[in-house]
C-alpha cells in the first residue's frame, strides 16, 4: 500500500470508527453519513459499505442494502456479513413481488446467497452461524410456500373447470368425453401431489422432525452436530454451554468429557439433515421460528 493509500485508509478508518459510535447509539443517519464519508476517502474498502448496509437494513431501505452488498462483494467476495445481508435484501424483494416467476427467482437467489453465507461462516468459525441458519431456513420455507400456493391455485382452477364441464355435459349429451377425462385426470393428479393434504398444506404425518435429526438437549433440529466420546450427537452450542458450566460429562450417559477437543463434527449427520429437509420443506418453519423477524402466517 502506497503512502497516499495508507493515508486515505487511515482517514477513512477514523470516519468508520465515528460511524460505529453513532450506530451504537442508534444514530443511524449520522452513521450512514460517516460511512459514506469513509467510502469517499477510500472506495476500495468493503467494511464501510457493509456497515452502511447494516444501518440501511435497520431502516428497511432494502434497495440500498442490496446495492451496498453487491458493491462490497466485488471488493471482498468472502464477506460473511455482505453475503448474509444480500440474502436478506433479496428475500424482502421477493416478499414485495409476492407471487409469480419473479418472486420465485428472487427467493431462490436469496436462498443461494444465504447458503453461501452459512458455508463461509462455518469455514471461518463466525459467531453468527445460528442467525444465518435460521434466516436461510426462513427463506427456504417461503420458497416452499410460494410453490404450494401455485399448486393450490392450479388445483382450484382445474377443479372449477371440471365442475363447469360436468354441468355442461348434463345439458349436452355430445360433450367431449375425452376432454372431460383429461381434465379430471389433471385435477386428480393435482389433488394427489405427494406430501400435500387435500387443502394444499403439508402432510400432517411429518409435522415433526425425526428423533435422529434433533438434539437430545435442545430438542431443536441440528445445525452443527458434534459427537461426544460416548458416540451421541449434540448441537455444538448446547453441548459447549453444558461443558462450560463445569459439567464435564455427557448429558445422556454421564460419561466424562475430558476436553472440548474430544468433540468431533458430525458432518455426515448434518448433510443427512439438509437432504431430509429438502424433501420435507415444511419443516423449515420449525427452524425459522427463531429468525429475527416473525414468520408470516
Amino acid at each position: 500500500m502506497s503512502s497516499s493509500s495508507s493515508s486515505s485508509r487511515s482517514a477513512a478508518s477514523e470516519r468508520k470508527d465515528f460511524g460505529n459510535m453513532a450506530f451504537a447509539k442508534n444514530k443511524l443517519a449520522a452513521a450512514i453519513e460517516a460511512y459514506t464519508e469513509a467510502l469517499t476517502l477510500d472506495p476500495t474498502w468493503a467494511v464501510p459499505l457493509i456497515n452502511r448496509a447494516l444501518c440501511r437494513r435497520m431502516r428497511a431501505e432494502w434497495n440500498f442494502v442490496l446495492e451496498d452488498c453487491e458493491k462490497a462483494l466485488k471488493l471482498d467476495s468472502e464477506s460473511v456479513k455482505a453475503r448474509y445481508l444480500l440474502g436478506l435484501a433479496l428475500m424482502e424483494h421477493a416478499k414485495l413481488e409476492q407471487v409469480g416467476d419473479e418472486a420465485k427467482k428472487l427467493a431462490q437467489r436469496s436462498c443461494r446467497e444465504l447458503q453461501l453465507a452459512l458455508e463461509l461462516a462455518r469455514e471461518k468459525g463466525a459467531t453468527m452461524q445460528d442467525e444465518i441458519w435460521r434466516a436461510w431456513a426462513k427463506c427456504k420455507y417461503r420458497t416452499y410456500e410460494m410453490t404450494t400456493e401455485r399448486k393450490r391455485g392450479r388445483r382450484t382452477a382445474l377443479l372449477n373447470r371440471l365442475l363447469q364441464m360436468l354441468a355442461a355435459s348434463e345439458e349436452d349429451a355430445d360433450a367431449d368425453a375425452n376432454e372431460l377425462r383429461s381434465v379430471f385426470s389433471d385435477a386428480a393428479r393435482a389433488a394427489g401431489d405427494e406430501g400435500y393434504d387435500a387443502q394444499g398444506g403439508a402432510s400432517t404425518a411429518d409435522d415433526e422432525a425425526p428423533q435422529w435429526a434433533v438434539c437430545p438437549v435442545s430438542l431443536d433440529i441440528f445445525r452443527d452436530p458434534v459427537v461426544s466420546p460416548s458416540g451421541i450427537s449434540y448441537e455444538r452450542e448446547r453441548l459447549l454451554e453444558h461443558i462450560n458450566k463445569d459439567r464435564k460429562w455427557d448429558p445422556v450417559t454421564r460419561a466424562p468429557i475430558s476436553s472440548i477437543s474430544a468433540l468431533h463434527p458430525n458432518v455426515q449427520l448434518r448433510n443427512a439433515i439438509e437432504d431430509y429437509l429438502e424433501n420435507k420443506p415444511w419443516l423449515y418453519k420449525e427452524i425459522a421460528s427463531g429468525a429475527g423477524d416473525d414468520m408470516d402466517d
